[in-house]
């Protein structure tokens, strides 16, 4: 589609900053038809028609920050851990992030901000603005529970909200998730091996909505 990207990242005082956009060079006429509410995009570029030299056509702005115990500062990242486990244990838990829990943390907390501008053409501009929370704690040694959530400053409403608790059964691991508000209100519970030799060992329960949303 031939736009321009401009990314960056960095972090201030803890903050990770997150900028992502995207420029079209080209211009837009409007659609005789009326149909194609963006217009039909020419093969003119829009410096040779006297429009600068590309419009935004999208721009994201991410800043969160990960709160946790002091006395773990500093300690081992996630690559340093996966160096020191076996290879094959290590590529499934890259492959699978969401299933790997570590019990070791005793709390998280993230704070995340995130501001959205997409506008193709001439259509009108959509923003999308949310501040979303997520965390876990360890209940006990061998018991954890983790939520998420946010609020939707465009929509003014609770929004990604879902609750999930684990249970380390030693060579086993058993985790319930559900999401309790909104329209897609629902349950998820897994039991599963944590040898990857036996990664393909897994009990799924879903309830309806997670049905009807994947299958």
């Amino acid at each position: 589609m031939n736009y321009w990207l401009v990314n960056a990242r960095t972090r201030v005082a803890g903050f990770d900053l997150n900028f992502n956009s995207s420029f079209d060079p080209y211009i837009y006429e409007a659609d005789p038809t009326g149909v194609i509410k963006e217009g039909i995009r020419m093969n003119k570029y829009a410096l040779s028609q006297g429009q600068g030299l590309a419009k935004m056509n999208s721009m994201v702005i991410g800043i969160n920050r990960t709160f946790g115990p002091k006395k773990l500062q500093g300690s081992q990242t996630t690559a340093q851990k996966l160096s020191n486990i076996k290879t094959a244990e290590a590529q499934n838990i890259v492959a699978h992030p969401n299933e790997y829990v570590d019990f070791n943390m005793p709390w998280t907390l993230t704070i995340m901000y995130s501001y959205g501008f997409n506008k193709t053409g001439l259509a009108d501009a959509r923003i999308n603005q949310s501040l979303g929370f997520s965390g876990n704690v360890n209940i006990t040694p061998k018991w954890k529970i983790s939520a998420t959530t946010g609020y939707d400053f465009i929509n003014k409403g609770i929004s990604n909200t879902s609750i999930t608790i684990y249970r380390d059964l030693h060579c086993w691991q058993a985790s319930f998730t559900c999401i309790p508000v909104g329209n897609n209100q629902s349950y998820f519970f897994t039991f599963n091996a944590k040898s990857t030799l036996l990664q393909d060992l897994k009990l799924n329960k879903r309830s309806p909505a997670f049905f009807g949303q994947y299958y």
